[in-house]
């Protein structure tokens, strides 16, 4: 969702950020290639070697 001007600098750098971190493919954790992709919130699914699994709403590992 493009923000307009109204919402700031700020809030729409974060959600640019937030929106190309959740779009990018991600290595898998199973088979290591580089094609997890978000399927839903916190669902990510693998394309090559088919592993479903859990992690965070936009990046399929979150910081400790």
């Amino acid at each position: 969702m493009a923000l307009k001007a109204g919402y700031g600098v700020r809030t729409r750098k974060r959600e640019t950020a937030a929106l190309k971190q959740k779009n990018a493919s991600y290595a898998c954790a199973k088979c290591g290639k580089k094609s997890v992709k978000r399927s839903s919130n916190g669902i990510w699914n693998c394309g090559s070697c088919k592993a479903v699994f859990a992690g965070g709403a936009y990046a399929p590992r979150t910081r400790k």
